[in-house]
């Protein structure tokens, strides 16, 4: 079996916190609502290679800019820099790497850093992989009950 990419463990990560949010709010909310509700959750992993979050959080802390990002994922850098800035206040002997590896290991990332239209289509993608895979699991125990 193929590994999981981080992209495909924050969609899964971000699907379960959409069903975690429809079970806990009882009113009929539309696909928009739970995602935009889902998105605002904080303690999720940050879902990024440390390679990738090395060049970008260095080049924030170097220059304090980032050239031609999308303004979602943007957000992601500047969130992890800051917080390596700050271990690294708070413990000067901690180098840049240092800190950065202990940032990502904690994770919890102040929410989905995930465009709102990007997660509408997660969600929805993933919603309807959910309902296929109990309709052919219906089909198959209906299939072994007439068999029987």
């Amino acid at each position: 079996m193929k590994p999981k990419t981080l992209i495909t463990l924050r969609n899964e990560s971000f699907f379960n916190t959409c069903k975690e949010v429809t079970r806990s709010i009882s009113c009929d909310m539309t696909s928009k609502e739970v995602v935009e509700i889902a998105l605002g959750r904080s303690g999720v992993d940050y879902y990024v290679d440390y390679d990738l979050a090395r060049k970008h959080v260095g080049r924030i802390l170097r220059h304090g800019i980032l050239w031609k990002y999308v303004k979602v994922r943007e957000g992601i850098w500047h969130e992890i820099a800051f917080r390596v800035s700050r271990l690294m206040k708070h413990y000067p002997c901690l180098s840049q790497d240092d800190a950065l590896s202990r940032v990502l290991a904690d994770g919890k990332a102040s929410r989905y850093f995930i465009g709102v239209s990007s997660a509408r289509r997660i969600y929805q993608r993933m919603l309807k992989a959910e309902r296929d895979s109990r309709a052919e699991m219906n089909r198959h125990c209906v299939e072994s009950e007439k068999r029987a």
